[in-house]
């Protein structure tokens, strides 16, 4: 069995809902973060998918130890 990939998402515009989606759905991702430039759209996306927010990409990768990136 593989573990699960701690996955996130940089921008949360329209299409990045479309994107959370899938990854809440794949049994192999556990979407952990959002990062967007625009601290409010951050903080909205994020709480609506029940992750941290970011506004800074590095810190995001670094403190959720990110492995995969949906930009």
């Amino acid at each position: 069995m593989n573990p699960r990939a701690r996955t996130a998402i940089i921008g949360c515009g329209k299409v990045a809902h479309l994107h959370a989606a899938a990854l809440g759905r794949l049994s192999e991702s556990e979407f952990v973060a959002a990062c967007d430039v625009e601290p409010a759209r951050a903080r909205c996306f994020a709480d609506l998918y029940q992750v941290r927010r970011f506004t800074d990409c590095a810190g995001m990768i670094a403190s959720r130890r990110v492995e995969a990136l949906v930009v």
